[in-house]
């Protein structure tokens, strides 16, 4: 159960939103690097919303921290710009940190918003390594949010598929956990 001042700005604490009906969904690669456009702007969207819904309600003064956390340094750096220029439209925040997984360890933030990255391309990559994904997954004291394609998630190849695994936890979870498609 989120705190009062986050209570319903999503249907569940856990929500996968989903892009996979999305016209615009595959990731593009950089150098050696992976990044979506499309799920930057999903963001984005989810960030007006949750400042929106925050200051609508009667905690309008409390300031949340929030962590956008990927695998992928370019869509880091997209990310990242993104938030700059937004950045000062929005009253809520009291931090927005923007990194890679792996720079994350050990640190939280009220609400985590993970983006999968990868789209439409064959194989799974840092995505296979559970121990990275539960860092991605635990952090948030409040709200989790993933935003990535599902059906490619559940439907890519490869026997180690911790991201299909989540989805099985999510649908098994009606009560805390939401897949909403974009």
């Amino acid at each position: 159960e989120p705190a009062a001042h986050l209570h319903g700005v999503w249907q569940r604490p856990v929500t996968w939103f989903s892009t996979s009906r999305l016209a615009r969904r595959q990731s593009q690669t950089w150098v050696t690097s992976h990044y979506n456009d499309t799920e930057v702007e999903v963001i984005l969207r989810q960030l007006v919303l949750l400042d929106q819904a925050i200051q609508r309600g009667s905690r309008k003064d409390t300031r949340v921290s929030v962590a956008l956390l990927t695998g992928y340094g370019e869509q880091r750096q997209r990310l990242e710009r993104s938030v700059q220029t937004r950045r000062h439209e929005w009253r809520s925040f009291s931090d927005i940190y923007v990194n890679v997984v792996d720079a994350f360890q050990g640190r939280e933030a009220d609400v985590v918003l993970f983006s999968v990255t990868r789209s439409g391309v064959e194989h799974l990559g840092f995505l296979k390594e559970m121990e990275r994904i539960n860092v991605a997954l635990s952090r948030g004291k409040e709200l989790l949010g993933i935003v990535g394609d599902l059906h490619y998630c559940q439907t890519v190849q490869g026997a180690v598929n911790p991201l299909k695994d989540v989805i099985d936890h999510m649908r098994r979870n009606p009560a805390d956990c939401h897949v909403q498609e974009l």
